[in-house]
């Protein structure tokens, strides 16, 4: 497995932060915007209300091309080795810090250039120090596979200079300046790529304005052939669309020309590439050479880096939304109820101020509307939204509307950065999922089931090319987020008109209602899912987003509070109340042995399966003799398990379950619990602070808390995406869990604080307590007593494997990397 957090050196990510992406903060306050001519002229066009470009926009790109590099391996791009893939990562995270460092630049010309910018910065000696950095610290081992393709005589150049230019490829998230067709082509990505470093920005600005112009004229006649534009138009009142756009084309081309006119043709040139080439015919002959070279490891580099960009332009596509959409200076931005249009909540840096203003914007009203965006297992667009219900029908229309230029946006990035050329190989697109099989999931919302297919609809009409790939699916929004993991990589069920009916004909036995459904809507989006020994099904308090049919035995069930599990009836539906009155699950089922279940969404369910018996309905399945009650007796068995293998996937046991290992014999599991005290926490609560003294020691049971020392430097970098001063000792405490017995056994203080991240339950044992047991029930404290050393020396034991894993570590390092010097001639 590769360990996605990867690290990029803090001084990197602060210089990044701080110098550019700080700085669209900066301009993008109030304070600063209502001195701008061009925002107040029209605001919703102005880059400072659009969705965030500041430094927590870096941060999250970085989270998710790390996310979505992984996602895609084997799916959507072919199958990387652990090696490949770690270098995709690295790489990957230094493009998403460096893709809008542009936008600092708030004019025309600065927002048109951007992607230019990043990439000729990588070229500057502003950037040396920090080429070098990314060098020394070899992020996601990028900088060494560059060193061993040199020392094999692979690169035509020094393997920085190709540092500099794969990060270049940043400009690729740009659909605009690296269409997917310049991205599948590489002779044409590297000409592209060597015009725009070595061209002066201000020249590459001129020359595009004159390209878009004859762009947008060229398409305008063709759609409108009969139409010619006037050479001299009399007037710019009433205009035709032609002559205004033959106007704009001559204006283009005078700013050229003037430019030209009043530089000399050193002064069109980047200075830097003479610095670090030496010579326009060097330039030619060796920049981006890697790109086109026929050497399979070669090969292998450039189409990491060009799958790496496609990540990028996907990564940049999904970024955060909805509820978490802000402008870059930090402004909310949300919907109204009443009108659906886009209100942006602007504040003033004393806070003394606060401008809630309304905009009929199709793209700020779509995206504030959000909930989520996302790919799911099988490659597909998932996208949710927040609220489907508004005061009018026209503003439900307008809602509708927004949302689907929204997924147009989106899907134009995330679903067409992996198409590929007819030309590109069979053996590169075997095996995978192509773009056009790509589909797009519109989900629907609780407040208004109509909403998610008007969205399709008006995509439909946006863009006819996608119908086929459009449907509106049930809503997830009442799912637990870990249930809604586990339906999305489920498995559409594979059966059937026979194996449908003979699934009905078990339910009908468990009592369930079936004449009523249709087997094509009902089954339509349901999943297979299959549970292993030890895995939680369900736990008390989450929503009931789902209903699950169990399809054989394997599955235990206890009632909240209740320490003895019971069998689970096969094909008998489990959280159909729940799902049906809308009720938090009530009981935890958990797997005692591998079992397949059928997932169906609550909406589904309620909607498809669901049907209540009349008073005749009922007494007749009893009076014609259909049916018998099978009432046993109640018998409980307690819960074999192996605990050790339970892969909690944050739900929850009775801590008496969990226990059960300790104290074997009922009398003593049930003497030791009066001992314990219930803690309940609300997230953010602390339970204790780092140089506390321990006066307890605590099992969790329900919940989440996370423990963080005290926060260092981080002088070798940290993750990418997080903050300076990443803590220096953290980890997340779930069920089961013992917290703080190190420091209840050695009476030291704390050297963390712990936090609930969840609404938690836990269970205390004081030192009070414990003397009190040792009096009262020696034998019970005894047998406590050997579980908690036998913890203590699990953990002693995995801390000196785990010192002893680094030492050889970093022998090997310090071998490798003294042999790599000699045969590559390393530079730091």
């Amino acid at each position: 497995m590769v360990n996605a957090a990867v690290k990029l050196p803090q001084a990197f990510t602060d210089y990044i932060e701080q110098n550019y992406y700080a700085r669209v903060t900066e301009q993008s306050r109030l304070e600063a915007v209502v001195q701008d001519a061009a925002f107040l002229k029209n605001p919703l066009k102005h880059v400072a209300l659009f969705s965030d470009h500041g430094i927590l926009h870096g941060r999250d790109i970085a989270r998710k091309i790390l996310q979505v590099i992984p996602q895609i391996d084997g799916l959507l791009i072919l199958r990387r080795s652990p090696s490949r893939l770690e270098f995709m990562l690295g790489y990957g995270a230094m493009l998403a810090y460096l893709h809008d460092i542009g936008m600092k630049n708030f004019s025309a010309f600065g927002r048109a250039i951007h992607p230019e910018f990043a990439a000729q910065l990588m070229f500057s000696p502003e950037f040396d120090p920090w080429v070098a950095l990314l060098w020394q610290e070899n992020s996601g081992n990028v900088a060494w596979r560059l060193m061993n393709l040199a020392a094999a005589g692979g690169l035509a150049q020094p393997p920085q200079r190709v540092l500099r230019e794969m990060l270049a490829l940043s400009m690729g998230h740009s659909k605009s300046k690296v269409p997917i067709a310049l991205l599948n082509d590489r002779y044409a990505l590297r000409d592209t790529l060597q015009h725009c470093v070595q061209t002066e920005l201000h020249y590459l600005y001129h020359q595009q304005q004159v390209a878009i112009a004859e762009r947008r004229l060229t398409q305008y006649l063709s759609q409108h052939p009969s139409q010619h534009p006037s050479q001299h138009p009399d007037t710019a009142v009433n205009m035709p669309e032609g002559d205004r756009l033959l106007q704009a084309l001559d204006a283009a081309k005078v700013n050229l020309t003037a430019f030209e006119a009043r530089t000399g043709a050193d002064q069109r040139q980047n200075p830097d590439m003479q610095r670090l080439y030496g010579s326009a015919e060097a330039f030619e002959q060796t920049a981006f050479a890697w790109l086109v070279d026929d050497a399979p490891a070669v090969q292998d580099l450039a189409l990491d880096v060009i799958d790496t960009v496609r990540a990028l332009r996907c990564a940049d596509a999904l970024r955060q939304r909805g509820t978490t959409f802000t402008t870059s200076a930090g402004y909310q931005v949300f919907v109204s109820q009443e009108t659906a249009n886009a209100i942006y909540a602007l504040q003033s840096g004393d806070r003394a101020q606060l401008f809630l203003v309304e905009g009929k914007d199709a793209i700020s009203a779509g995206e504030a509307n959000m909930d989520n965006s996302d790919l799911d297992p099988a490659g597909n667009l998932r996208i949710a939204f927040t609220r489907g219900a508004f005061a009018s029908p026209e503003a439900t229309r307008w809602a509708a509307y927004s949302a689907a230029v929204v997924i147009q946006d989106i899907q134009a990035d995330v679903i067409a950065s992996f198409r590929r050329s007819p030309e590109e190989s069979a053996e590169l697109q075997a095996g995978l999922k192509p773009e056009a099989a790509m589909q797009i999931w519109v989900e629907g919302v609780d407040d208004n089931p109509d909403f998610a297919p008007l969205v399709c609809e008006e995509l439909r009409q946006l863009n006819p090319s996608l119908d086929g790939r459009i449907q509106a699916v049930a809503s997830l929004q009442s799912a637990d987020l870990l249930q809604v993991n586990l339906y999305l990589s489920g498995k559409p069920p594979q059966w059937g008109v026979r194996e449908q009916l003979s699934l009905l004909d078990q339910l009908v036995k468990s009592g369930h209602k079936v004449d009523h459904i249709d087997l094509d809507r009902a089954f339509a989006e349901t999943r297979l899912i299959t549970l292993k020994a030890g895995e939680v099904l369900m736990e008390p308090g989450i929503r009931a987003g789902f209903v699950y049919i169990p399809l054989g035995d394997g599955l235990k069930q206890a009632g909240a509070g209740d320490y003895h599990m019971r069998a689970v009836v096969p094909w008998k539906p489990l959280g159909d109340v729940e799902a049906v009155r809308q009720l938090p699950i009530q009981f935890r089922v958990i797997a005692e042995q591998a079992v397949e279940l059928l997932m169906i969404p609550q909406q589904i369910y309620c909607r498809d399966w669901y049907a209540s018996y009349t008073v005749d309905e009922f007494t007749q399945l009893f009076a014609d003799g259909r049916h018998q009650p099978n009432l046993p007796t109640r018998r409980t068995t307690p819960l074999a398990l192996d605990l050790q293998r339970i892969n909690r996937r944050g739900r929850s046991l009775p801590l008496a379950v969990h226990l059960t290992r300790v104290f074997p014999q009922p009398d003593q599991l049930d003497d030791f619990m009066t001992y314990l005290e219930v803690v309940q926490l609300e997230p953010g609560e602390v339970l204790f602070r780092q140089g506390d003294r321990p006066t307890a020691l605590y099992f969790v049971e329900i919940g989440q808390i996370a423990t963080s020392g005290a926060v260092t430097p981080a002088a070798s970098g940290v993750a990418a995406g997080v903050t300076a001063g990443q803590a220096a000792s953290a980890r997340t405490y779930q069920s089961g869990d013992l917290i703080g017995d190190r420091e209840f056994y050695s009476r030291s203080i704390y050297p963390y604080s712990a936090v609930a991240h969840r609404a938690s339950t836990l269970h205390r044992l004081s030192i009070n307590a414990l003397a009190q047991m040792q009096t009262r029930s020696p034998q019970v404290a005894h047998a406590f007593a050997q579980y908690l050393l036998t913890q203590l020396a699990s953990q002693l034991s995995e801390a000196t494997q785990a010192i002893a894993a680094l030492h050889q570590e970093r022998t090997e390092t310090i071998e490798r990397l003294s042999t790599s010097r000699g045969e590559a001639g390393f530079r730091g």
